[in-house]
C-alpha cells in the first residue's frame, strides 16, 4: 500500500471496505509512506498490525513521529512569528489540519533511502528522493515499465505546496532541482496521490517550473514595490491564491500555508541574491537593497 488517508473514522472504513473487495489481507500489506503529511500517513496507527511494515524515509520519519510531541506544534508559531502574521491572521496548532487528523500514536516506522528497493511480488521498486514538498518525500520508480509513484511531487491540477520548514534550506531550490531530474526520467506512466495520472508529464513538470518563476518574479517586484523592508505576510496577502482568491477570502488554514510558502520563495530569492534578508526580533525583514538597521 503507498500512503494511506487522514486519521477519520471514514477514511479508515473506506480503505478496509477496498481492501476487502480487493481480497487482501491487512496483516500482509506493508505501508510505503511517500511523505509526512497527515493525508498520506494519518492511518497508520490504525493499520499497523504484527505481521506489516510501515516504511518512511528516514528524514520524514522523524516528523511523523513529532507529531505526538508539543514542542512539533510551537514549530507552527514559530513561522508565524518568522513570516510577520498579525495574530488575527495566525492559525493556532489545534487548527491545523495536521492537528486534528495526525495519528493517534507512534508506530514503528522501518527507513528507506534513495537507491534501496523494495520487493513486491514480482516487482523490484527504487526508492527516489522527491524531497522539496516535505523534506523527505520519497517515490517509487520501477524502471522496467517506466512506472513512477510520485507522492505529491507533480500534480495534475494544483501546485505542491512549498513550506519553509526550517531556516537550514532552501526547499523551493530542492522542489525545481527534484522537478528537472524527473522531467529527465524516461517516464511512461506518473501515478501522483492526487488526482488521476499525468498524460503530459514533462509538460506538466514545465508548467510546474513555470508557476514558481512566476511567482518569484511578482514577490520580487511587490517587495521592491513596498520601498521597505517587508515581512512574507505584507507579501502574500497581496497575492492571488487558489483559483485566484485573494488572501482575505482563503481560510486561516489556507493563509498558514499561503505565507509559509511565500517566506520559502523569498529565502530563495535572497539565496540567488536579488533580495537582501534581516531579522527584526524574530521576524524575516526582505528588501531590494542592503539595509544596516531596520
Amino acid at each position: 500500500m503507498i500512503d494511506t488517508a487522514l486519521n477519520q473514522d471514514v477514511c479508515d472504513a473506506a480503505l478496509r471496505k477496498e481492501l476487502e473487495e480487493l481480497g487482501v489481507k491487512l496483516e500482509e500489506t506493508d505501508i510505503f509512506l511517500t511523505h509526512m503529511h497527515v493525508d498520506h500517513c494519518g492511518l497508520i496507527s490504525r493499520l499497523k498490525c504484527g505481521g506489516n511494515k510501515v516504511y518512511a524515509s528516514e528524514v520524514d520519519r522523524v516528523y511523523i513521529e513529532a507529531f505526538q510531541l508539543p514542542s512539533h506544534w510551537k514549530w507552527l508559531t514559530q513561522t508565524n512569528t518568522w513570516c510577520g502574521v498579525p495574530e488575527e491572521h495566525a492559525l493556532k496548532p489545534e487548527e491545523h489540519v495536521a492537528y486534528s487528523n495526525r495519528p493517534s500514536f507512534s508506530v514503528p516506522i522501518e527507513t528507506l533511502r534513495p537507491g534501496d528497493t523494495l520487493a513486491c511480488g514480482d516487482y523490484t521498486l527504487s526508492v527516489v528522493d522527491l524531497a522539496g514538498h516535505t523534506p523527505g518525500q520519497v517515490g517509487l520508480w520501477h524502471e522496467p515499465t517506466g512506472s513512477l509513484f510520485s507522492g505529491d511531487h507533480v500534480l495534475n491540477r494544483i501546485s505542491p505546496n512549498i513550506t519553509t520548514w526550517d531556516l537550514q534550506h532552501d526547499y523551493l531550490e530542492i522542489f525545481c532541482d527534484n522537478l528537472k531530474r524527473v522531467r529527465s526520467m524516461q517516464i511512461r506512466h506518473l501515478y501522483p496521490s492526487h488526482g488521476t495520472p499525468l498524460v503530459d508529464i514533462r509538460g506538466r513538470i514545465d508548467e510546474l517550473l513555470e508557476h514558481h518563476a512566476a511567482r518569484l518574479a511578482l514577490m520580487e517586484s511587490l517587495v521592491r514595490e513596498a520601498g521597505r523592508p517587508v515581512p512574507a505576510f505584507y507579501v502574500a496577502k497581496d497575492i492571488e491564491w487558489s483559483k485566484g482568491d485573494k488572501f482575505t477570502d482563503i481560510s486561516i488554514q489556507q493563509k498558514w500555508f499561503a505565507c509559509s510558502e511565500t517566506l520559502a520563495h523569498l529565502r530563495h530569492l535572497v539565496n540567488k541574491g536579488k533580495l537582501y534578508s534581516q531579522w527584526n526580533d524574530e521576524t524575516l525583514y526582505f528588501s531590494p537593497f542592503p539595509f544596516p538597521n531596520l
